[in-house]
């Protein structure tokens, strides 16, 4: 008998999910929205944050990619939300119906496991793309341990949302937003992390200052 998954906001936000799709490792999962996680991906994708913007623009982007799959069966559920948070709501529709949780949000995975709700991992996905094929690893790659004070060699690749900010990437895709980057724009230079905010479905956004061009 083939269990519904239910599907959050920051699951459909991981570029993973369609590709782990397409590649078979949900063959015939019945995969189900919910109404409170459609209005989550709407409301982020016009958020004045830009990072918040992102990931509901890609959380739609998935979603339609999802419907045009044959080897899933995606189910938008129309039901008005059970919860005001879409968290709550996704932990009550799956109790209610012995069903699993998909989501990328440690903090959820925990909730649903403490109770008693089956969890599909998105790390343990990108996991297995990783095993599936060594090319893949670098649309996944492993997340630098990086720590408040640590001090890494960064790109500036464009100008920040605020006056003075400079913008750069790490290797692992994460980005990180130099206080006083913008002199340095199309330069490499060491700077010091500040501090590290654990965004929407526990993206991290980190935050440093320039040390001078290395």
């Amino acid at each position: 008998m083939v269990t519904s998954i239910f599907v959050d906001t920051c699951a459909l936000a991981d570029k993973g999910l369609s590709l782990s799709c397409r590649l078979g490792l949900l063959d015939g999962q019945h995969l189900v929205v919910l109404k409170s996680v459609v209005r989550e991906s709407l409301r982020l994708r016009t958020a004045p944050a830009p990072d918040k913007q992102e990931v509901g623009q890609q959380a739609v982007l998935t979603l339609a990619e999802l419907h045009s799959l044959p080897c899933v069966t995606v189910v938008l559920d129309r039901k008005e939300p059970t919860a005001k948070h879409p968290d709550d709501d996704l932990l009550n529709r799956a109790r209610a119906v012995q069903g699993r949780i998909l989501t990328a949000d440690t903090l959820l995975q925990e909730r649903a496991r403490t109770s008693g709700i089956g969890v599909v991992a998105m790390q343990e996905l990108n996991d297995r793309l990783r095993t599936l094929a060594g090319e893949l690893g670098a649309l996944f790659p492993p997340l630098q341990a990086i720590g408040e004070g640590e001090i890494v060699t960064v790109h500036i690749a464009k100008l920040g949302q605020h006056e003075g900010q400079g913008v750069a990437y790490l290797g692992d895709g994460r980005k990180l937003v130099v206080s006083d980057g913008a002199p340095y724009l199309g330069a490499t230079l060491d700077v010091q992390v500040d501090r590290i905010h654990r965004g929407v479905g526990g993206r991290e956004l980190l935050f440093a200052h320039a040390l001078g061009q290395s």
